[in-house]
């Protein structure tokens, strides 16, 4: 974020009549192209500038982001889990339900063992987030296509979502949802 806001202020510099908006998304993954669709829509309707950011960041602020993990080497290494908390969630087959939060931490909402159990607790997590109705949801999966099919299933037979889109993960978001993590962006 203080990158981008370093290259506009750069940018602003050499060309003052430049309108330039940063948003911090405090997101990754499928959030990011909610968010970018949105500003898409927004700019297709004419809106004015001001308008458009103003949306932007009220669509940041509904934006909701939520992950599970089936292996926490990553956490563990990155100092945001206790190795031997790490293991024993592993060895048990238990996975952790996490969400962003508004500020962009990261807090544990639900555990639940088994696929199902836990595409479940992510539809009841989405259910008591806000109301669903309508929305778009995007599903990017780590090498879990099998799970993201199970958990657009559990969302679609309880929720009033619009659509459910998977698609898989790149990138930097590969590298911390290890192989079959699924991020759930709504």
């Amino acid at each position: 974020y203080n990158a981008a806001m370093a290259a506009r202020d750069l940018v602003l510099a050499e060309h003052p009549e430049k309108k330039i908006f940063v948003l911090d998304s405090r997101a990754t993954s499928g959030a990011m192209i909610l968010l970018l669709r949105k500003a898409a829509e927004l700019a297709e309707q004419g809106l004015p500038f001001e308008d458009l950011c103003a949306e932007l960041q009220v669509c940041q602020k509904n934006t909701r982001l939520c992950f599970t993990l089936e292996h926490f080497d990553n956490l563990v290494n990155n100092g945001r889990m206790p190795p031997l908390a790490g293991t024993l969630l592993q060895t048990l087959g238990i996975r952790i339900v996490a969400e962003a939060t508004a500020e962009g931490t990261i807090r544990v909402a639900k555990k639940a063992r088994g696929e199902a159990h836990t595409a479940r607790a992510i539809a009841q997590l989405m259910s008591d987030a806000k109301d669903c109705t309508g929305s778009h949801v995007i599903i990017t999966h780590c090498q879990n296509p099998e799970g993201a099919e199970r958990l657009r299933n559990a969302i679609l037979d309880r929720l009033p979502v619009k659509a459910v889109e998977i698609l898989p993960c790149r990138g930097l978001t590969s590298f911390y949802a290890m192989d079959k993590g699924l991020i759930l962006s709504y």
